[in-house]
């Protein structure tokens, strides 16, 4: 028999036929409880993995964790000895417990149905296993087979009633199927149990292995809270309760961090600062920053953060740093170093040896719009252990880019979540729907989920977008009544900052410096808000204002990008010698692109700074400039002003190629090559724009007038004399 069995095993009562007997596992006798106790080291009234380990000679010889809490109680252990020597069937705990290990194999490897299967096999030998009960409930749910999941996850509930794990998982499946009230009940239920397990934890040995356990329930538990329920806050308050009990460690700073970013409340990068200088740098806390440095928008510098993350090596668990992986090829996706992103990426798919990855891998190519890639994992993933049938239809369509049939999948799925409308949006983008087809979608949307803050701040960005502003703040305060106190502060944050920029552009600046400075009340934070609250002091005339503002910020944690948003908002106002310092402050923070080194150019040239001004172009790559027309407008601008005509007379060609329905551009044009003695040139450039159907008939006349004085001005030109501007 077990060696954990036999310590207790001469406890129980023989028979006639000296076979041993059932008897009360809730009321055990002396010499149970005193096997019991050799086990409880820390004497916390439960059996952890880690006390049991060392004394069983076999896994199959660990005693029987009923309620799946990840640990043994008294009654769960005198129980064990009943299953093991049950009359009928022998063996019957051991196989069943078999039964639950290659189930939990199973559906770690995606294979969901087999997991099924195994765990209803487990069912039968033992239909009062609470712990196998919860273990269906979870893939029932990951099938989308929710109503099975909740009776699968209720009967858990009955069985073991103090089951924190059954609870927390019937709360997250209950949310999913709409009943608020019943996920309300089982999460407060679920809680009230850990709070109870944490404080037990908390006494005596503290065990690494156990805090490890209850960490990891939390960082389940603050993701459910900051995604599935959309309430940062409920995660935050979590993240407080489990702090008492485990202390400072940095998973729960990392989570705390990331939730706060999630929610729009309080500094996250500060309270990474903090935990460095408290704790040190840890995997945790860089890959926190990358996480948060993406969603503000700096794709660059996240992917700096997760490869700092993942050089950490014996730190974080494989699937921790797995999906730091994958974080990291969608990073460098969206800052367009797609050569990086694609070595990245071949580790990924190297390291991905089960379906359940291989399925991570496509969902990630997906979200960053590779659909051709997703479409081969989604491939391979069909020919894995497996793997067939793992992926959605809506996924499969989704890689084939099947617009209609997504569409027919959402008509014919009452619940299809928000996600799916997003992206189908995306998808519609992606295939060239036309701009009005992809709002129609989000307003259909919107009558499903009226309450969904991401479908709201979609619709106000591509309204926004598609310079549609008078719309674009209507739906911006529609959003704001519907949401009301529900959304995160975030969430609100970003719809007030919408609506700001909506007003201002209409030329209600005083509204809209008020809808910016709550946009900033909600979001604890200056990084969005900036420099368009700089930009509206100074259009209102206050200039004091505007300067004390500007103080302010010199102070602040910015980030490059906001930097020289600033630096942009100064120098759309005239305030050169201000603009040309942020400007330069945000180059050196990794803002150095061409664009913004001519921006530089020109703010230090007209503010006087005529060596400044050659400096900053010597770092502009001309090539970088391509088929960027404004790049090339102002590039040649600058030359024009330091004397560089030729060069600037072709510049500006380029970027009249590049943009030929610009009248004003090709007027310009026209007058630098009359400026360098190439006044048949500037009748040639007139000619091919009069020529094209890009410029209004309105600029027209005045481009005819300005040909007719050139050609009458030119000189003819021969072979001889021409030639080509450099």
């Amino acid at each position: 028999m077990a060696a954990v069995l036999l310590l207790g095993v001469y406890a129980l009562r023989v028979d006639a036929a000296g076979r041993p007997s059932i008897f009360d596992p809730s009321n055990p006798p002396a010499a149970v409880r005193s096997a019991f106790e050799r086990f409880d080291l820390d004497e916390d009234g439960k059996i952890s993995r880690a006390e049991w380990e060392p004394l069983v000679r076999e896994k199959a010889d660990e005693p029987i964790d009923f309620d799946g809490d990840g640990a043994i109680g008294l009654a769960e252990f005198a129980r064990s000895f009943e299953v093991v020597n049950s009359r009928v069937p022998p063996n019957q705990g051991i196989l069943a417990k078999r039964f639950l290990s290659e189930g939990k194999a199973l559906a770690e490897a995606g294979d969901l149905a087999g997991a099924e299967a195994r765990y209803r096999k487990a069912i039968e030998l033992y239909p009062e296993w609470a712990g196998v009960w919860t273990s269906l409930g979870e893939v029932l749910g990951q099938q989308g087979r929710r109503e099975e999941a909740r009776r699968a996850l209720s009967r858990a509930t009955e069985l073991a009633p103090n089951s924190q794990m059954a609870w927390l998982r019937l709360a997250t499946v209950e949310h999913a199927l709409g009943t608020g009230a019943a996920s309300e009940r089982a999460l407060e239920r679920g809680l009230a149990l850990l709070d109870l397990r944490l404080a037990v934890h908390g006494r005596g040995n503290r065990r690494e292995a156990e805090l490890g356990h209850a960490e990891g329930e939390v960082m389940r538990l603050t993701q459910y809270f900051t995604h599935e329920a959309s309430a940062p806050a409920k995660s935050l308050e979590l993240l407080a309760r489990c702090e008492k009990f485990l202390g400072g460690r940095p998973r729960l700073a990392a989570r705390r961090a990331w939730t706060m970013a999630v929610g729009g409340t309080g500094e996250p990068l500060v309270e990474l600062d903090r935990e460095e200088r408290q704790s040190g740098v840890s995997y945790w806390s860089l890959d926190a920053r990358g996480r948060i440095t993406r969603r503000q928008g700096r794709a660059a510098e996240a992917s700096e953060w997760f490869a700092k993350a993942l050089a950490r090596s014996g730190e974080g668990a494989p699937s921790e740093r797995r999906m730091t992986m994958l974080d990291q090829v969608e990073a460098l996706t969206s800052a367009g170093r797609t050569a990086a992103a694609s070595q990245a990426l071949a580790l990924v798919v190297a390291r991905s040896r089960t379906a359940r990855e291989r399925l991570d891998v496509a969902r990630m190519l997906l979200r960053c719009g590779r659909r051709a890639e997703a479409a081969w994992q989604l491939q391979d993933l069909e020919r894995m252990p497996g793997g067939k049938g793992l992926a959605s239809p809506y996924e499969r369509a989704q890689a084939a880019g099947d617009v209609a049939g997504l569409e027919r999948m959402l008509r014919e799925d009452a619940r299809a979540g928000a996600v799916r409308y997003l992206d189908l949006a995306a998808l519609m983008d992606e295939t060239g729907s036309p701009p009005g087809a992809v709002l129609g979608l989000l307003d259909r949307a919107l009558v499903r989920h009226p309450g969904e803050a991401s479908i709201w701040t979609e619709k106000v960005r591509r309204l926004e977008e598609s310079g549609q502003d008078a719309k674009a703040a209507g739906a911006a305060r529609q959003a704001l009544e519907r949401l009301g106190a529900t959304a995160a502060r975030g969430t609100l944050g970003t719809l007030r900052l919408a609506l700001a920029r909506t007003l201002a552009r209409a030329g209600r600046r005083a509204e809209a410096l008020e809808h910016v400075r709550e946009a900033r009340r909600l979001n604890a934070g200056v990084e969005q808000t900036a420099a368009l609250e700089v930009g509206l002091l100074l259009d209102l005339g206050r200039d004091a204002d505007g300067s004390a503002a500007l103080g302010r910020l010199e102070a602040e944690r910015l980030s490059a990008a906001a930097v020289l948003e600033v630096g942009r908002a100064l120098l759309a106002r005239n305030r050169m010698r201000e603009a040309a310092v942020w400007l330069e402050r945000a180059i050196g923070g990794g803002q150095g692109a061409a664009a913004n080194r001519l921006l530089l150019a020109q703010a230090r040239l007209e503010s006087g700074d005529r060596p400044g001004a050659v400096e900053a172009l010597q770092g502009v790559e001309v090539d970088a400039l391509g088929g960027d027309a404004a790049a090339q407008f102002l590039m040649a601008g600058v030359l024009s002003s330091l004397g560089k005509k030729q060069r600037a007379a072709a510049h500006q060609r380029r970027g009249v190629e590049a943009k030929p329905g610009d009248a004003r551009a090709v007027e310009q044009l026209a007058l630098m090559l009359e400026e360098i003695g190439d006044g048949a040139g500037g009748v040639r450039a007139l000619d091919r724009a009069l020529a094209g159907g890009e410029i209004p008939e309105a600029r027209r006349a005045g481009l005819r007038e300005l040909r007719a004085r050139l050609a009458e001005e030119s000189v003819p030109v021969t072979s001889a004399t021409t030639r080509p501007t450099r």
